[in-house]
């Protein structure tokens, strides 16, 4: 939009008249970028089952107005006179000299007012932000309604995200906070405290972006007449980069923590168990980035319901290259009870050629005897009583001559190779 800026000033050669003129072609450019955008987001999003359209576009010299569609094209969504459930919402624009002002909102229909209630008049959605060449600014409103289908209730707090995207960078920062929500649906009832989430990325290539996330909720409730779970400051944080080697082709690294204050479980009235601050992480390393991109770009082009055996001759080999590559690791397990504590790690991965890989894919058992696994875990012994599986698993150790222990705890060291699996050095027949 500079140039084209740039290029108005010199072949009008008059400001007055160039004033009059870029907020023109400023829409020009606008309607162009939206139905790029749209177009762009309906090839990549085949499978997702939403297709977007745009309907009523009104462009003036200053300002600009339409409604995109989302439609869901899922069949078992199909309304019982066969016609597909979708919502709108309404832009308005406003183009100024270089950049353009936007406000959005959900169409409210009759439909929906008959299950939304204490709106007040207010959009339980809507959005504004600013449009330029070099930057979007985009904020998300969540007004407080309450959703009445016929199968429950669904109360629904206020809350605001705000997303900054750098043109010239390729790169965003999101930050919001989200006040939670309620849900009771046939004397279920689930319930989602104050929720914040932070999260940066840049666009690294055509189909890999690096990014970083950080989501904490205050709490998380589910209360039935069978099951009680109560939980408290969950944290949920996950990376995506690229290891760059000097010796070896660069490759994805994905990695992340999840964490949590409190975890209560009953049944029938009957505490199960009660965790205190417990957690783990993970880790998913070895594809190149070359492969990445290649699997990403063959299932760009594919509809997974429609895959043709065309389809699956082309993405099998890509698919295989990328899972041969991949190590997966859980490590720093910590779990914690008022009876005792879990600790653990474990690494696996496959080795096998891409052919014995992909003919694996159609008969999984023949998997086992590819899978590159090892593990260690100490359980306290006195979660036996608390927890019986511990117990059993104990007693089974011990038939089989692999039991290890120390003061406190029961230690498992476990191993996998060439499809024979073997515990605390004792092969598993």
């Amino acid at each position: 939009m500079n140039k084209l800026t740039a290029g108005i000033l010199l072949g009008v050669g008059i400001a007055g008249v160039a004033a009059a003129y870029m907020p023109v072609k400023v829409g020009d450019t606008v309607q162009q970028q939206v139905e790029l955008a749209v177009a762009s987001v309906n090839m990549k999003q085949k499978s997702a089952g939403i297709e977007i359209n745009v309907l009523d576009y009104q462009k003036n010299a200053y300002s600009s107005s339409l409604i995109t569609r989302f439609t869901f094209t899922d069949n078992a969504l199909e309304k019982a006179d066969g016609t597909a459930p979708y919502f709108d919402i309404k832009h308005d624009i406003a183009h100024g000299f270089s950049s353009a002002k936007f406000t959005s909102e959900v169409v409210v229909t009759e439909e929906m007012k008959e299950s939304l209630k204490e709106l007040d008049g207010k959009v339980p959605l809507h959005f504004d932000g600013l449009i330029s060449a070099s930057k979007s600014v985009v904020n998300t409103y969540i007004e407080g309604f309450t959703l009445t289908p016929d199968s429950g209730t669904i109360k629904v707090y206020p809350g605001i995200i705000r997303l900054n995207y750098d043109v010239e960078k390729s790169a965003y920062d999101i930050n919001g906070i989200w006040n939670g929500a309620e849900l009771d649906a046939s004397g279920n009832q689930f319930t989602v405290g104050e929720a914040s989430i932070k999260g940066t990325g840049h666009q690294l290539s055509d189909y890999i972006w690096s990014y970083s996330n950080d989501i904490n909720i205050s709490a998380l409730d589910l209360n039935s007449d069978k099951i009680v779970l109560s939980s408290s400051s969950l944290n949920l944080k996950d990376k995506f980069d690229i290891q760059v080697n000097a010796d070896t082709p660069d490759t994805i690294h994905y990695s992340g923590t999840w964490s949590l204050n409190k975890l209560h479980i009953e049944q029938y009235g009957r505490t199960l168990y009660d965790f205190q601050p417990s957690g783990f992480s993970y880790t998913l390393t070895g594809p190149t980035v070359e492969q990445t991109e290649a699997l990403m770009q063959v299932a760009e082009k594919m509809t997974p319901e429609q895959m043709s055996q065309e389809d699956a001759k082309r993405i099998l080999p890509v698919l295989a290259d990328v899972v041969n590559a991949a190590e997966f690791s859980l490590h720093d397990v910590n779990v914690v009870t008022e009876e005792g504590r879990i600790n653990g790690d474990l690494k696996v991965n496959l080795e096998t050629s891409q052919q014995e890989l992909i003919k694996a894919m159609s008969f999984p058992p023949i998997l086992a005897n590819y899978v590159q696994l090892e593990s260690n875990a100490s359980i306290s012994k006195s979660l036996f009583d608390s927890m019986p599986v511990f117990n059993m698993m104990a007693n089974q150790l011990n038939k089989m001559g692999a039991y290890k222990e120390d003061d406190e705890d029961m230690l498992i060291h476990t191993r996998m190779t060439q499809g024979q699996l073997i515990i605390n050095d004792v092969p598993v027949q």
